[in-house]
């Protein structure tokens, strides 16, 4: 038996299930859950751009005029950021709300971090929500979940015990049809996301629109996540590149419909 929940939180729906084994019953999974969102709705506040009152707002409120103190928990995340800022050669950058800047301008240490230039601004929302799907993870695993998926809007982690009868099996929608899938991942550790404007219309800006469709299967939902929307925005031959650049994991589906499957078998065994 599994127990379900579905939440809102980031402008979507966080979904939790939670295998009912081995002495987990339902008030425990369910109060797990509790906690587990909670972790969200803390992210989701301190890190909203949509917020005036959050802590990111506050940063970029302050461009150009003073740095803020951060917690490590903050500096984590945004180092993150930069590092795959320069993994992805600028393509992920927090800065892209601000044309005339970029991630490199943004100074950061494990004590403040400082936008140099009036009008700069950052957002976390190619990263945010796949952070928040691993405090969730992380939570309901200290909180003793033993088969359990976090599913943040499509950004999903995972967690099985090596006696799991099954696999969590994840779809990868077909971006043509979005009713139909083009194959399904038994993923019995780590993560997936899914990136393309098929989803939210018009909703990531590309450096060409060879691409359709990208899946990426990471060890963290953080990492799908940032990957995912980066090879989108990279287009079929920079993604490719990319992906054999850094041994990644993922399906990318071109504007023709073809499938270019990169996923290592033992990556899902």
């Amino acid at each position: 038996m599994i127990y379900e929940k579905s939440l809102p939180a980031m402008g979507s729906s966080f979904i939790y299930q939670i295998l009912l084994k081995n002495g987990i019953k339902e008030s425990a999974a369910e109060n797990a859950v509790e906690k587990a969102h909670g972790e969200v709705l803390k992210i989701q506040n301190r890190y909203s751009e949509f917020d005036e009152n959050s802590f990111l707002s506050q940063i970029n409120r302050s461009a150009g005029y003073s740095s803020l103190k951060i917690s490590m928990d903050d500096y984590i995340l945004f180092k993150k950021s930069l590092d795959f800022g320069n993994l992805s050669k600028g393509v992920f950058d927090i800065a892209f709300r601000s044309q005339a800047f970029s991630y490199k301008d943004i100074k950061l240490n494990d004590q403040e971090i400082f936008l140099p230039y009036k009008g700069m601004k950052i957002s976390l929302g190619g990263i945010g929500k796949g952070h928040a799907v691993d405090c969730a993870y992380q939570k309901l695993k200290q909180l003793g979940m033993e088969n359990f998926m976090v599913n943040g809007s499509g950004d999903i982690r995972v967690h099985t015990l090596k006696n799991a009868l099954r696999p969590w099996n994840i779809g990868i929608k077909n971006p043509f049809n979005m009713k139909k899938f083009i194959g399904k991942i038994p993923l019995v550790k780590g993560a997936i996301a899914s990136s393309g404007n098929y989803i939210q219309q018009n909703h990531i800006q590309c450096l060409n629109d060879s691409l359709k469709g990208v899946t990426v299967i990471d060890r963290d939902a953080t990492s799908a996540d940032v990957w995912g929307t980066s090879l989108f925005r990279m287009g079929l031959d920079r993604a490719i590149e990319t992906i054999k650049k850094y041994d990644l994991n993922a399906v990318l589906i071109d504007r023709s419909g073809r499938v270019h499957n990169f996923i290592n078998q033992e990556v899902i065994a």
